[in-house]
């Protein structure tokens, strides 16, 4: 019969339960970066973009796309990290098409960046879409920037939470978004809140 789910089944096998799918030699040692659907004859690499369900932590039968918020890498869905966000299906972080073991990148602001593999808000920033824009804020996992509330502003990119956003001051105002506060015209007032 065919080789069960999240098992291969190599030419010549007596057992479909003999070879677990993540056992044994994966590309990068890995157990999620493959997958085995029925009657797999070998291992699946799961593609760019996606990560392996089912089963247990080596017997993967499927993949399914990385959802917004997040990205994928090896078959694994990692979450956007605070201050920055994920807004599309399938975000993917492989570094083996780009030929890179580091990411430089630039942030709204301008502040250059640099970061190893595996570690830090700049890689992140480069697989998620990117770093939250002025006059919002993005808590981990966020799928877009969310603006912050009126009566508050702010003029830094990254913000992770409402809390980062500044207090307008006594004589403006600020509508949702704002990246600076705009001062009360001549005739008019703003309350102190």
């Amino acid at each position: 019969g065919p080789c069960p789910e999240g098992h291969f089944c190599p030419e010549a096998s007596r057992d479909g339960y003999a070879h677990r799918c993540g056992e044994g030699k994966t590309p990068n040692g890995n157990p999620r970066e493959v997958y085995c659907p029925l009657g797999s004859p070998a291992p699946v690499p799961v593609s760019a973009g996606f990560y392996s369900i089912g089963g247990d932590p080596f017997t993967h039968p499927r993949q399914t796309p990385c959802e917004p918020g997040f990205y994928c890498s090896r078959g694994e869905r990692l979450t956007c990290r605070r201050g920055t966000y994920g807004s599309g299906y399938g975000l993917s972080a492989d570094w083996e098409s780009l030929g890179k073991t580091t990411v430089e990148t630039t942030s709204v602001d301008g502040d250059h960046l640099e970061e190893k593999h595996g570690v830090g808000d700049a890689e992140t920033a480069f697989w998620c879409d990117g770093f939250c824009s002025k006059g919002h804020f993005c808590p981990e996992g966020a799928s877009e920037p969310l603006p912050c509330t009126a009566g508050t502003f702010s003029n830094r990119t990254s913000l992770s939470s409402s809390a980062e956003c500044e207090t307008c001051p006594p004589g403006a105002f600020c509508t949702a978004g704002s990246l600076v506060p705009i001062n009360c015209s001549a005739g008019s007032y703003a309350k102190d809140e």
